[in-house]
């Protein structure tokens, strides 16, 4: 009984946790805004070879292409390191 109630309480916590998140969260254009200053910032030194894209560059599109687009995620940015040191960039 008790154990019963206890997992309904954590799950009704965690859906308010969630929903307030949801609601606070900024929208996909102000995490696109943050994520262009954060990696074409040069303080990262890319290598020559690396690609940074966002959506609505034909980089990007080719990047986050699918199979399907069922149930598709939103992605804010593409990443392609050049380098294996590129990796530990990101």
């Amino acid at each position: 009984m008790i154990k019963a109630m206890f997992k309904t309480w954590a799950s009704a916590l965690l859906c308010v946790s969630l929903s307030v998140e949801v609601a606070a969260s900024p929208t996909i254009r102000e995490r696109t805004t943050d994520l262009r200053a954060l990696l074409t910032d040069p303080a990262r030194q890319w290598a020559a070879n690396a690609t940074v894209s966002f959506p609505g560059s034909t980089n990007f599109d080719n990047a986050t292409e699918r199979y399907s687009i069922f149930n598709q995620p939103t992605y804010s940015a593409s990443v392609s390191p050049g380098t294996e040191g590129d990796i530990s960039k990101v």
